[in-house]
């Protein structure tokens, strides 16, 4: 389980909202892309 905070939260929604997809592949997606950009 993750914990985020409410407002941070609150963006996250808005972006997986903006793309159309759940807040789940919102997170899946954008960890994969920053992991193949070499962070982490």
């Amino acid at each position: 389980m993750i914990r985020f905070d409410p407002t941070l939260l609150k963006l996250v929604d808005a972006a997986a909202k903006r793309r159309g997809i759940s807040r789940s592949a919102w997170l899946q997606f954008t960890v994969s892309r920053a992991l193949e950009q070499g962070e982490g």
